[in-house]
């Protein structure tokens, strides 16, 4: 079987991208699997944490502060952060004061996930943003196997 560059570059597409779209779907998975299943709970955003994205500088995220239902305050720190603006402040996501839906596994409160629109719209986004990669790649490998068969090099 012999395979044009289209059909290379559209497996490397699809080999490449493949692993970032199952991780983003599942992000979304796992909320809406704590969603119906565990507890959900609100919490309100204390303050930011920062995290180093190597050598892109630090972005910040949204931290949470609530109370679980055997009373202890707890903390979590939310999964999309945002990098410095062009005047060098730190944007947050989620200002500070702000109440934020929480949902964890039902007697785990310590695996909370951000469960608000923000956080769902921006793993939305990343998940459809990141699914065109592989689309394109199968898009690629259909046309290399379409044109090599219209050359009579493989059926």
């Amino acid at each position: 079987m012999s395979v044009g560059l289209k059909g290379i570059v559209g497996a490397a597409f699809v080999l490449l991208s493949g692993p970032f779209l199952l991780f983003s779907v599942g992000g979304l998975g796992k909320i809406a699997w704590f969603g119906l299943t565990g507890e959900v709970t609100t919490g309100v955003v204390s303050t930011s944490d920062s995290r180093s994205g190597g050598s892109r500088g630090t972005s910040a995220v949204p931290v949470v502060s609530f109370i679980d239902e055997s009373g202890q305050t707890r903390q979590v720190s939310g999964t999309i952060g945002l990098r410095k603006s062009l005047n060098g402040r730190q944007r947050l996501t989620h200002a500070i004061g702000t109440e934020v839906r929480l949902v964890h596994p039902a007697g785990k409160p310590e695996e909370a996930v951000f469960a608000d629109g923000k956080t769902i719209a921006w793993m939305t986004f990343t998940a459809l943003f990141v699914a065109l990669f592989p689309a394109l790649g199968i898009w690629l490998i259909r046309s290399d196997r379409r044109e090599m068969r219209e050359q009579g090099m493989f059926r």
